[in-house]
């Protein structure tokens, strides 16, 4: 019935949202890796500098 109709939509659109916010954390940690390996390089850089 109608219920039945609802519950099946609110699960979908859990599984979607649920989809969503783990592509949100593989694009976070994917940015973190980057941010990391752009300031270990500016750092190797002044130190490269410093010498």
């Amino acid at each position: 019935g109608d219920y039945a109709k609802q519950v099946e939509t609110l699960d979908a659109e859990n599984a979607s949202l649920k989809s969503k916010a783990e592509d949100l954390e593989d694009a976070v940690q994917a940015a973190k890796k980057e941010h990391a390996a752009v300031k270990k390089e500016l750092d190797d850089t002044l130190k490269d500098l410093a010498l």
